[in-house]
Order: C-alpha cells, then sequence, then structure tokens
C-alpha cells in the first residue's frame, strides 16, 4: 500500500469541512498526515495545525486537583494498550503544571496490577471511579479519562476524555509512520491538547515492575507453581475470549510447540508455564493432561487463575512468551523485574487483527500471523469497521492456519539470541 499522501490536496480538502476535527476522527482505515512536524519540534511547543485543540480539555487539565483514571478491563483486554493516554495525560500535566500536579484516583480492584506501573506510583485508590468522579464534578472542576462504553459527562466545569468515542488513524510523519495503538492513542491526546508532548508515540506503552515477592512466591507454591532461576522460564498464552475462536491456537497444538522446543535445547533446563483457563478449554483440557503425562520430558506447570498481579509477577521472569493476540500477551511484552531489566520477547499470534496496530509498539514484540492478518495490516483494516467478507479467507481466518513449526523455529532463535 502507499502511504505517501500529497500534503496540498489532503489540505485543501480538510479546509473545505464545515467540521475538521469531527471528520478527521473518522478516518481510522486511513494513513493520515499528522499536520505538523513532531520530529522538529520541542516537548511543550504548542502545536499550530488544522486540527482545533479541544479547549475545554485544555482549561480542566490546567485547573483540575483531581483526575480520575476508570480502566474497563472487561477482561484485561485493550485496556492495557489504552494505557498510553493516561501516558499522555500525565506527560502534559508535567509540562504545563510541573510539580503542581492533581491526585489520581484509579480502581481499587486493580491496584495489585496497577501498582507496579510508575504512572500510578502515587494513586489513590476507590471503589467506584465513576460515581466518584459525578459526586465530585457537581461541586469543582475534575477529569477523567477512561477507555470504558461511550458516554459524555462533560458538565458544569468538568471533562471526560474517552477514548471509545475516537477513531484512530495510522499517522505519518514523513517516513515515519505510527502504527501502533499506544501510538495512535498518544497522538490523539497530543493532538486535542495542542501541544507537542514528551514521549515517542512509538515508545508511549507504559511497562510494568515486578521485583521479588515473598508473597507472591508463595501463593504461586501454594498452587505448585514453583519458579527458579536457573530454569529457562517460557510462559504459553492460551486465554481468550470463547467468542473469537479464531484467535485460539489450540491448547495441544501450543503443547506440541512447547514439547519442540524442549526437545531443541535439551542442553537446558527448560520449564513452561501454561496460562489456561479450564472453562475455555473445555473440549481439550483432559486431553491436555493425558499429554502432559505422557510426555515426561516436558516440564509443564498450569496457571489456572485470574490474578493479574500473579500473572505479571511469572511473565517478568521468563525468557520467551509466546501467546493468542489477547491482553495478557500484551501484558507480557512490558513486564520485567525491575526498572535496569530488559523487556522480554513475546511472540504474539494474530488470527484477524491487524497486527503493526494491535500491539505495544515495543521491539520485544515478534508477531506471527494468518493471511488474513497480513492483509488487514497491509491495508490497515478492520474486520468489524470495515465489514470485510471473512469467508473468502477460509481456514486462513484462523490461527491454526498457522503450522507450529513457524512458531518453533521463531521462539528457538530469540532464545539463542
Amino acid at each position: 500500500m502507499n502511504f505517501q499522501i500529497n500534503t496540498k490536496l489532503e489540505k485543501a480538502n480538510f479546509l473545505k469541512m464545515s467540521d475538521i476535527n469531527k471528520n478527521y476522527t473518522k478516518t481510522a482505515s486511513s494513513a493520515v498526515e499528522l499536520f505538523y512536524k513532531r520530529n522538529l519540534m520541542h516537548p511543550g511547543e504548542r502545536i499550530n495545525s488544522l486540527y482545533k485543540p479541544n479547549k475545554r480539555l485544555v482549561k480542566v487539565m490546567d485547573n483540575t486537583n483531581d483526575l480520575y483514571v476508570c480502566l474497563y478491563m472487561k477482561p484485561i483486554g485493550d485496556s492495557i494498550l489504552f494505557l498510553s493516554t493516561v501516558q499522555a495525560a500525565m506527560d502534559y500535566l508535567k509540562l504545563t503544571r510541573r510539580s503542581n500536579l492533581p491526585r489520581i484516583y484509579a480502581q481499587s480492584d486493580l491496584r495489585p496490577l496497577l501498582k507496579h506501573c510508575n504512572l500510578f506510583n502515587s494513586a489513590t485508590y476507590i471503589d467506584d471511579v465513576g460515581k466518584e468522579f459525578a459526586n465530585a464534578s457537581k461541586s469543582k472542576t475534575v477529569a477523567m479519562i477512561t477507555d470504558g462504553d461511550p458516554f459524555e459527562y462533560n458538565k458544569g466545569t468538568s471533562v471526560v476524555f474517552n477514548t471509545e468515542n475516537y477513531v484512530y488513524p495510522k499517522f505519518i510523519e514523513g517516513r515515519l509512520q505510527y502504527k501502533s495503538r499506544p501510538a495512535r492513542y498518544y497522538l490523539t491526546f497530543e493532538r486535542e491538547v495542542g501541544t507537542v508532548l514528551s514521549t515517542d508515540p512509538n515508545l508511549s506503552m507504559p511497562t510494568f515492575e515486578f521485583p521479588f515477592s515473598k508473597e507472591i512466591e508463595k501463593n504461586l507454591e501454594k498452587k505448585s507453581l514453583y519458579l527458579d532461576d536457573s530454569q529457562t522460564l517460557i510462559s504459553v498464552i492460551t486465554f481468550v475470549n470463547p467468542k473469537e475462536r479464531q484467535k485460539q491456537f489450540g491448547l495441544i497444538r501450543y503443547l506440541k510447540v512447547a514439547n519442540k522446543i524442549q526437545k531443541s535445547l535439551q542442553n537446558k533446563k527448560v520449564k513452561f508455564i501454561l496460562f489456561a483457563h479450564k472453562s475455555e478449554e473445555v473440549e481439550e483440557w483432559e486431553l491436555a493432561q493425558k499429554y502432559i503425562k505422557e510426555n515426561k520430558n516436558l516440564d509443564v506447570s498450569i496457571y489456572d487463575g485470574c490474578n493479574l498481579e500473579e500473572i505479571g509477577y511469572i511473565l517478568a521472569r521468563t525468557s520467551l512468551s509466546i501467546g493468542n493476540d489477547t491482553g495478557v500477551s500484551h501484558l507480557a511484552a512490558v513486564s520485567r523485574r525491575n526498572m535496569q531489566s530488559g523487556l522480554n520477547p513475546t511472540i504474539i499470534i494474530y488470527s484477524r487483527h491487524d497486527f503493526g496496530k494491535w500491539s505495544t509498539g515495543k521491539d520485544n514484540v515478534f508477531p506471527i500471523y494468518t493471511k488474513l492478518a497480513a492483509y488487514l495490516t497491509k491495508n490497515n483494516l478492520s474486520v468489524g469497521r470495515d465489514k470485510l467478507n471473512t469467508k473468502v479467507w477460509d481456514r486462513q481466518e484462523f490461527t491454526l492456519s498457522i503450522p507450529i513449526s513457524k512458531i518453533v523455529n521463531k521462539a528457538i532463535n530469540l532464545l539463542k539470541i
């Protein structure tokens, strides 16, 4: 696909629009000019472009003492990638208000996970973020950032920045492309506040740090999960929404991948953590248990839980993660032991999504994909939004069409690096 844009024509077309902002945000299947030379500008510099800043958002962000962050997280899914919006908001506040920063409020049920992300170091955790925001907005200037179901609550002097009220084109700046969902989120917020922010949009996805925890290790041991630093730990993530079976590579097929990796690395002590929910794998669960017993050289422990802190803690200690296109795989790509640690390689298997878009944007993610996913990525398309007929792709829509050997070869190459 040719991503070159005729700048004069593009600008002329936009200038004819009665509402440039409204039309500009309807281009999710387009490669859209950024309209400002970001790479030549400095953090904090005002953006002078065709796009009009959101004056209401700017005013509230400049004056509020309370910022509410409400993550959908049902399940973890896209909310992990949404955190780049929170990064953008924090970058804006630090540039414009320096030390006079507002209090951050987040959901108490997500505290076990969010406390491991620097963005939430000073957060106050409350039970119902939406309710508390609504109450506070009656008497003072407050702001909310959310990726929840689309809604408007811009009453009085308060404002909601809801990522679900926008669509996200692939932004182009000369030869630079901002492909990933986090980069698109980040630039959309930057465009709305009309100020160049400090983070590279392609690196805007925050990380999670999980230092050693005796308590977590004990809790894992109760589940018969023992983490040994002398082992090469590999996570295999089979979690998937039951309604999206096209994404499911298959429990037995994942175990066959693990078995082949094990045999190829005979000189290493390898242990696999299989993240799998029995409720999602009813058809293959008993067969998987049998496969593990029959292949005695295969060291596999199963994690059939939903504790995000435990999941992140394990993922931070792996040498490699392999998984479906799911939120936990994205979490794997941004989890590490501490700020000094590198991010471990993560193989994500894509069936019917643009893998350039649905990723953290970091270079430790290695996509393996179906022919349909390759087509969607090349053309910046979405199955649902662009109403594509997937029947013409037959089996090429399903990750089952991807050979086991392709996953194995990539994993072995990454482990040898």
